[in-house]
């Protein structure tokens, strides 16, 4: 015996707000197999002429040339790009001569027949000559 007397527990009993039926519905299963139906055979594809015929063309070894190059050329970039006057260089050299295309009859700009000046109709509707915009046309400095 221990010193504590035990009260006897009552078991008080718990009640529950929600209250389930159960039913069972009758239901006829059916089972069939499903008929098998032949699958269709796939149509062959005949090879038509398009536009990629010229891309096929190419053998693997003029595809794996030209990529050779490319990754020689930007190599070559980021090596300029690396040094200390190679990018002074890539900005004094114009866009077409990196891109190496050759530009045909090309006036020199001091040689260009283009007016500074513009006629208008001002707001009296008269005839004002206007300088143009300098900063489109000429060296600002």
């Amino acid at each position: 015996h221990t010193l504590i007397e035990e009260e006897p527990q009552v078991e008080e009993p718990q009640e529950t707000g929600f209250e389930f039926e159960v039913k069972l519905a009758e239901t006829n299963f059916v089972f069939e197999t499903p008929a098998v139906q032949p699958a269709p055979e796939p149509e062959v594809e005949l090879p038509v002429a398009g536009l990629d015929d010229d891309k096929n063309d190419e053998s693997m070894e003029e595809q794996l040339k030209k990529s050779k190059e490319r990754i020689l050329r930007l190599k070559d970039l980021s090596m300029k790009l690396r040094t200390t006057n190679g990018l002074q260089e890539l900005e004094n050299e114009p866009a077409y001569k990196r891109k190496q295309m050759q530009l045909q009859q090309v006036q020199h700009s001091s040689e260009s027949q283009v007016s500074r000046f513009t006629l208008s109709n001002d707001q009296d509707g008269g005839t004002e000559i206007r300088p143009n915009n300098s900063f489109l046309h000429d060296n600002v400095d």
